[in-house]
C-alpha cells in the first residue's frame, strides 16, 4: 500500500485564510488523471485551524 498526501494552506499574510475548494479538487483530479490504474482504499482529510495561523488541510489517499 502506498500513501499520497496533499496539503493546502494559505500564506500568513493573505486577505482570506479560506482554502479554495476548486484548488483542492483540481490538484486531486490532476493526480488521479496521471495515475489511472491505481486502486484507492481510503481517502481521509484533516483540517488544522488555530486562531493565530492560517487553516491547513491535509488529504491522505491510501492506494495500491
Amino acid at each position: 500500500m502506498q500513501v499520497k498526501v496533499f496539503t493546502f494552506s494559505k500564506p500568513y499574510f493573505s486577505w482570506s485564510w479560506k482554502i479554495d475548494p476548486l484548488e483542492v479538487e483540481l490538484n486531486i483530479a490532476n493526480w488521479l488523471r496521471s495515475n489511472p490504474n491505481i486502486k484507492i482504499f481510503s481517502i481521509q482529510h484533516n483540517a488544522v485551524a488555530t486562531f493565530w495561523y492560517p487553516t491547513q488541510l491535509f488529504v491522505t489517499v491510501y492506494y495500491e
